[in-house]
C-alpha cells in the first residue's frame, strides 16, 4: 500500500512539472496551452496561476522551495518581470546560458521547470507577484 501511494505521488509530481526531459533532448516538452481569456477580461490572478499551474507542488505553496525545487523567495536582486517572465517560457535555454540558472539545475537535477505556453500577459503577471513577494510566508 506505501509503494503504492508513494507511486502514485511521484506520477501525480512529474505529471505536473513535465518531468525531466529525455537524455540527450535539448528540447522540454512544453506544458499545454491554456485557451486564452476572452478580451475584457480581468488581469490574471498571480496567485491562482501559481497554483494551477502546478507551481507549488515543486516550489511550496510557500514559495519556499524544498528538495526539488529552489525558493522563489528574493528573486528581486536576480531578476526583472522581462527576465523571469522570458525564464519562465524558456527555462532550458536560460539553463544553457546563464551560469547561475544552470548552477541551480546542477543542485535540483530531479525534476526539469518545464516550459510555459501560456500567454505573455499570464506569465508577466505571475513574475510581477513572485518578485513583490505577495502572498509569501
Amino acid at each position: 500500500m506505501r509503494t503504492a501511494l508513494g507511486l502514485t505521488a511521484a506520477l501525480l509530481v512529474l505529471a505536473a512539472c513535465g518531468g525531466p526531459a529525455p537524455a540527450g533532448d535539448p528540447e522540454e516538452r512544453p506544458a499545454p496551452a491554456p485557451p486564452e481569456a476572452p478580451s475584457g477580461t480581468a488581469a490574471p490572478d498571480p496567485a491562482a496561476l501559481y497554483k494551477s499551474w502546478g507551481c507549488s507542488i515543486c516550489h511550496g505553496v510557500d514559495r519556499r522551495g524544498g528538495k526539488n525545487a529552489p525558493s522563489l523567495a528574493k528573486l528581486g536582486s536576480d531578476w526583472t518581470v522581462d527576465t523571469l517572465a522570458d525564464y519562465i517560457l524558456e527555462p532550458g535555454r536560460w539553463r544553457e546560458s546563464d551560469p547561475r540558472v544552470r548552477k541551480l539545475a546542477e543542485r535540483y537535477p530531479k525534476l526539469t521547470m518545464p516550459p510555459s505556453r501560456h500567454p505573455e500577459s499570464e506569465r508577466r503577471a505571475l513574475a510581477a507577484w513572485l518578485l513583490s513577494g505577495e502572498g509569501s510566508r
